[in-house]
């Protein structure tokens, strides 16, 4: 909707432009909603002024929801835990002492992917050059289930 009023007396003229998406019979007149650029006026006399003022700025029923891609090994980062013991292992890794750092999977664009992991097979594998005794432990997530060395399968697959 274009509107003008002109004070002859005081060589004003003012021009109010509404936009309302609600009005059009189009498609294209809903590409009206939210903040739309400033309107940008040329004046072909010297001595003209011409001033533009937003007087109700727009809104729009639209969100932005960015998904991350799928993950790329290439863009994910090890990051440290700061504040936990032994889980600043980037930065405070000690020779013959445990030491720990959580992979943060990110996509090509670098965004953070929190989603999975599915359908995932994991391996573990034990090895010493002695007889094997003693324990050992299956970290994720913040939880620690630990297991005999001559855990079962089943005990595992109970266990995790």
């Amino acid at each position: 909707i274009v509107s003008k009023t002109v004070d002859e007396d005081n060589h004003h003229s003012e021009w109010i432009v509404e936009f309302s998406p609600h009005n059009g019979n189009s498609v294209t007149s809903l590409r009206n909603f939210g903040n739309l650029p400033e309107i940008l006026v040329k004046v072909s006399e010297n001595d003209m002024i011409a001033r533009v003022e937003t007087l109700d700025d727009g809104s729009t029923p639209f969100r932005v929801s960015v998904l991350p891609s799928n993950p790329s090994g290439i863009h994910s980062t090890a990051e440290d835990t700061p504040g936990h013991h032994d889980y600043e292992g980037t930065s405070t890794g000690t020779y013959l002492s445990a030491s720990h750092f959580d992979v943060q999977v990110r996509d090509e664009y670098s965004n953070k992917v929190d989603y999975g992991p599915l359908n995932e097979i994991c391996i573990i594998e034990t090895h010493a050059t002695s007889p094997l005794g003693g324990y050992f432990a299956v970290s994720a997530f913040g939880d620690s289930v630990t297991f005999p060395f001559n855990a079962g399968i089943g005990e595992i697959e109970h266990g995790v």
